[in-house]
């Protein structure tokens, strides 16, 4: 990976972990344009986290925390969600184009349920898998990982001023 970053033209900082699990993390330090960004997404997709920040002007601008969410090790009933949630935030211009952008890929299964006039919505994810079925072939418990088939349920939340809607789905990753 550090030729890729290298080959791009980036300046970048590389952070190795001292745990049992060998983590790096590259910190790109560079203001890079759009085609740049899209360049980079796709050599770093299979084997890494790509966690972006932006701002390109006061009406513009992404923040994502600086690790992903870890699961909790808490009982359902202890844990305080609130703490775990808005790892990434964003702002956009309030435009009638920029609200349907962002309610299509969002919440395109609650947009018939969304009231006319609405103050605050946030959406919550929970991923509910019960069953893991391993291949039998596979020996490299990383690539057991990898390979590995997650069945359970999507659980959808939608809060739309403190009225709460859910909805459930079957997946299998």
């Amino acid at each position: 990976m550090t030729n890729t970053i290298s080959d791009l033209g980036l300046n970048w900082v590389l952070k190795k972990s001292t745990g049992k699990t060998k983590n790096f993390k590259a910190e790109i330090v560079d203001q890079i344009n759009r085609d740049l960004l899209l360049q980079i997404i796709d050599p770093f997709r299979e084997n890494s986290y790509l966690l972006l920040s932006y701002n390109r002007n006061a009406n513009c601008k992404v923040t994502t925390k600086k690790n992903i969410p870890q699961p909790s090790k808490k009982k359902v009933e202890d844990d305080d969600l609130s703490k775990r949630i808005q790892f990434c935030s964003g702002m956009l211009n309030n435009t009638e184009a920029n609200l349907e952008m962002i309610l299509d890929l969002t919440v395109h299964d609650f947009k018939s349920e969304l009231p006319n006039n609405w103050k605050s919505l946030i959406i919550l994810n929970n991923y509910n898998i019960n069953q893991i079925e391993l291949p039998t072939k596979v020996k490299d418990s990383r690539l057991l990982r990898i390979m590995a088939i997650r069945k359970g349920k999507m659980i959808r939340s939608i809060e739309i001023d403190g009225d709460l809607i859910e909805k459930q789905y079957s997946i299998v990753v």
